[in-house]
């Protein structure tokens, strides 16, 4: 039977009024129980698709006739290649399952809704898009999405939420959530699902709907497909430009309102301003590129439309039609040139005076000035009001190297992609998730549980609970730490008794006296035992090395702080005149002024050093904290050297030999036997029998007739080392020449004082020292609290851990409470605070600010506190802990207040970030304990 007889005949319809050309759908109308005004599409699925359980089939025949009640495509059922019986198509039948019959039912009802409604948000698109191009712009950035986001449903929910996030209206973007739903999304395939996925999207928490934003599809799209963004960044660019440039009220002219628009569209999430005063605004992130985007991304575009609008104005518009005229022409016959309209030549007026008015208003779009103008222009578009306020307030997330840490309850997690969290603050230091089996970690931890004795391992899990809450802004409970520090010099330090005799630091008690730098006494009148942290000074790289803590004063002299110096200009040479002048503990200030010559310039500096008392002089001493100078730049090392007041006076005494002989006795005995050693008695004799047995040595250690001594390593060497320095002169160690480098050496005797020495043969005096004074002060972590301090303010920096001075707390002054102290605004957005001796300058901030107080705090001092209260509130608040372990070289085993010193171990780990980011996860995973088990109570 013939197809078009089959419709006229069956259906009462002709073939052609029931299929679209080119379509795989037919009206409605196609079954005969259907009406023609539904207007329904059907879809030319054959039911041969669909899955048999176990390969079941019917082989039933089917005629024409039931056709139409078993299944509802009749088209793709019906075909001239079945036979015919009795006048009827034969085909053969197979019958699915019941269930799937249902299901694919419903699921056909369900597509069938759901291209309903992608139709729908199509016509509502269009229409809401003349007045919002934020939809169609989120809408062709969406299509630039990697496939990987639409395919998982835990990147295709982020944007769910990311279209739902709005601040207006959560169903502003709908429209583009139904179209992409349906064209991209492959693991939404029914109306149903889609519905459910963009409930959970609108009615999420707020904490998960802050972190998205219309903005975090753009950042996804410049990630997936960078060079395609920036191409439609710039196309859109482009368009928005021609159509200012053939608007109305533009004609032509671009103002600076315009480029600001661009500007706004080109970079939404990167630079945010607030008004600071009516006239200055202040920017974050300041757009370093908007002049960059001015001087080349905007002038290649300005260069195309340019080269557009003159396209228009240089040729026709009825120019091809004239060539086809001409081409039709007869040969050789002459050629006819059609007159232009009157229309076609206003449209060209039109746009010769259209790029005449843009060629103008572009001249000046690339100087400085019009840069500047845009930017202030684009301050009102940039601007958030309630920006600042919000900024680094968010109390449950940390800002970390590669990315923020968002902490709920004991769970961490870190957002490395695009989030809304304002945030300012972060550290050098990366997260990385919490495993035991680390290396780095097992290190980090071997290192904190030697710092307490075994019996004393809950406090070190205090303590560690204690830093963990530092971690985020949520309230802090009200509990002081008190850390009790040492005092000036490390344990096993040698200090120098009235007497003469050298003690050891800690056998030294009250009552004592100590030899003062003018050879006066000076009574030891209090101790002080604990912890601090430790600093090596070095001057001559090892000649001369001691450890103090930062907090011992130094007595350093200037060297060479005042030069005369000559540069090459342009013609002629220029000679600075440069000094120095003193600025109390900070870094001195360097003045410098140019002159033709070189003597005008060494007169002038002359006089300025007589008359200027602030001014730095050779010689000058001060007197100044070794945290303090560690402060100055490291060009200040070489010019300063020790302050030695002189020879050390001590009082005369018997002694039971002459000492020039026994000098020389020691300098031949030291050939065979490198442990003699001076007896205490004659290097505390008076100056003239030391300077005697000074020249015994000499004329025995010394085959040339100079001041060195050649001597073996060992005792004796260190004992001429001393003398030497109790005479006020100096040493400094060289290679003894012919002689094992490794177990001997040559200390060459330098001072004002050589002419005291009673040598008994001339001796050739030494030659002016030429080579630079070196000054080096390196850290040593030796006290378990210094290192815990300093360990964690270098993983956090400063944005957590700050350091105040003691006295913000301790001063007694009652009018201090109403008067301007700057160290209150190191408390703003802080998260630790620790106390100890402030090593900054101080900053007075001129506007008053109000911000909350958040913070934990730590206090680390030398002395034991005295509070003046008898309110339970108050000592409930404070903790006190003192380290008890001692790290020395040769710790005794059976001391369990001893631990093996291993500096190496120290300085790897505080200058390894490898280190530091296992101590970063080792406090989060204290965090996430201490929520889990206390609920983040440390109380």
């Amino acid at each position: 039977m013939d197809m078009k007889e089959l419709f006229i005949n069956k259906l009462n319809y002709r073939i052609r009024d029931c299929f679209i050309r080119f379509s795989r759908t037919a009206p409605a109308p196609l079954l005969g129980t259907y009406e023609i005004g539904l207007n329904e599409p059907l879809y030319l699925d054959s039911v041969l698709r669909i899955d048999i359980d176990g390969g079941k089939t019917d082989g039933d025949s089917v005629t024409l006739g039931s056709i139409e009640s078993r299944f509802p495509n009749t088209v793709n059922e019906l075909s001239i290649n079945y036979p015919v019986v009795g006048g009827a198509v034969v085909k053969d039948r197979f019958t699915p399952l019941e269930r799937y019959v249902c299901q694919q039912a419903l699921d056909d009802d369900d597509r069938y809704r759901f291209q309903m409604a992608r139709d729908d948000a199509y016509a509502t698109f269009i229409k809401e898009s003349t007045v919002d191009p934020a939809l169609r712009h989120i809408h062709a950035m969406i299509g630039k999405l990697s496939a990987r986001r639409f395919r998982d449903a835990t990147a295709w929910n982020e944007i769910l939420l990311s279209l739902a996030a709005t601040r207006s209206s959560s169903r502003r973007f709908y429209c583009v959530a139904v179209m992409v739903a349906l064209d991209h999304a492959s693991n939404v395939t029914t109306w149903g699902q889609f519905q459910k996925d963009w409930h959970a999207a609108v009615s999420s928490r707020p904490a998960d709907r802050a972190k998205y934003s219309p903005a975090s599809i753009r950042y996804w799209a410049e990630h997936d497909a960078p060079s395609q963004m920036r191409r439609y960044q710039g196309e859109t660019v482009r368009s928005m430009l021609v159509g200012d440039v053939r608007h109305l009220l533009v004609w032509g002219r671009i103002h600076h309102s315009h480029i600001a628009a661009y500007l706004y569209f080109r970079f939404p999430n990167a630079y945010i301003t607030y008004n600071v005063t009516k006239t200055i605004a202040h920017w974050y992130e300041f757009p370093d590129g908007i002049f960059d985007f001015i001087s080349e991304e905007f002038k290649d575009i300005v260069v195309k439309v340019h080269s557009d609008l003159r396209s228009l104005t240089t040729g026709s518009p009825c120019g091809s039609r004239r060539s086809s005229d001409s081409t039709r022409s007869p040969p050789g016959s002459p050629q006819q040139h059609r007159q232009p309209s009157p229309d076609e030549d206003a449209k060209l007026r039109h746009a010769k005076a259209l790029f005449k008015a843009f060629e103008s208003s572009i001249v000046s779009i690339f100087n400085n000035k019009f840069k500047r103008s845009v930017v202030d222009e684009a301050t009102g578009l940039f601007k958030r009001h309630h920006f600042v306020k919000q900024l680094d307030r968010t109390e449950h997330i940390l800002g970390v190297g590669n990315g923020v840490v968002e902490f709920n309850g004991p769970d961490a997690a870190l957002l490395t992609g695009y989030h809304t969290y304002p945030i300012s603050l972060y550290m050098d230091t990366n997260y990385i998730p919490y495993d035991e089996d680390n290396q780095f970690v097992q290190t980090v931890y071997r290192m904190l549980r030697s710092f307490v004795p075994d019996d004393e391992m809950a406090a070190l899990d205090f303590l560690l609970y204690y830093f963990s809450t530092s971690l985020d802004w949520l309230s802090k409970e009200s509990l002081f730490l008190i850390i009790h520090c040492g005092g000036c010099h490390v344990a096993n330090a040698q200090i120098r008794m009235f007497d003469g005799s050298v003690e050891l630091v800690q056998n030294v008690r009250v009552g004592d006296l100590l030899m003062g730098d003018d050879n006066k006494p000076r009574t030891v009148r209090k101790l002080h035992t604990g912890v601090d942290r430790m600093v090596r000074v070095a001057f001559n790289g090892e000649d001369y090395s001691f450890e103090m803590t930062e907090h011992h004063v130094l007595s350093l002299k200037f060297m060479d702080v005042h030069e005369v110096i000559s540069q090459r200009g342009s013609g002629e040479d220029i000679h600075y005149a440069i000094w120095h002048r003193c600025c109390g503990s900070d870094e001195p200030a360097r003045l410098e002024v140019p002159f033709a010559s070189v003597k005008a310039a060494r007169a002038y500096l002359a006089s300025v050093l007589r008359s200027d008392k602030r001014a730095i002089k050779k010689g000058d001493v001060i007197d100044i904290q070794v945290a303090l100078f560690m402060r100055w730049s490291k060009s200040w090392m070489p010019r300063v050297a020790p302050y030695r007041p002189g020879a050390v006076q001590f009082a005369a005494k018997p002694l039971a030999r002459d000492p020039y002989e026994l000098g020389q006795w020691l300098g031949v005995l030291v050939q065979r036997n490198a442990t003699v050693a001076i007896a205490p008695d004659f290097k505390t004799s008076s100056l003239r029998h030391r300077f005697a047995l000074l020249a015994g040595l000499l004329g025995a250690c010394t085959a040339e007739a100079r001041y060195e001594l050649t001597l073996p390593y060992g005792v004796l060497l260190g004992d001429c080392i001393e003398l030497i320095y109790s005479l006020g002169l100096g040493c400094i160690k060289v290679f003894a020449p012919r002689r094992d480098r490794e177990t001997w050496c040559c200390l060459v005797i330098r001072g004002p004082g050589l002419d005291r020495i009673p040598s008994r043969m001339r001796r050739q005096r030494v030659s002016p020292r030429q080579e630079v004074l070196t000054t080096q002060f390196s850290i040593l972590y030796t006290r378990p609290a210094r290192v815990l301090m300093e360990l964690f303010r270098r993983t956090l920096g400063e944005m957590c851990a700050r350091k105040m001075p003691l006295s913000f707390i301790t001063d007694q002054s009652r009018t201090r409470a109403c008067s301007a102290d700057p160290a209150v605004m190191e408390l703003k957005g802080a998260r630790m605070v620790y106390y100890s001796e402030s090593d900054r300058n101080e900053k007075l901030y001129k506007e008053q600010e109000n911000f909350r107080v958040n913070c934990n705090h730590i206090v680390t001092s030398n002395h034991r506190f005295v509070i003046e209260t008898t309110e339970h509130a108050v000592w409930r608040r404070f903790m006190s802990y003192r380290f008890k372990i001692c790290f020395k070289h040769d710790c005794d085993p059976a001391n369990p207040s001893e631990r093996q010193k291993d500096p190496p171990l120290i300085g790897r780990i505080m200058g390894d970030k490898c280190y530091q980011e296992a101590f970063l996860s080792i406090l989060v995973h204290y965090r996430s304990m201490l929520y889990a088990k206390n609920d983040g109570q440390i109380l």
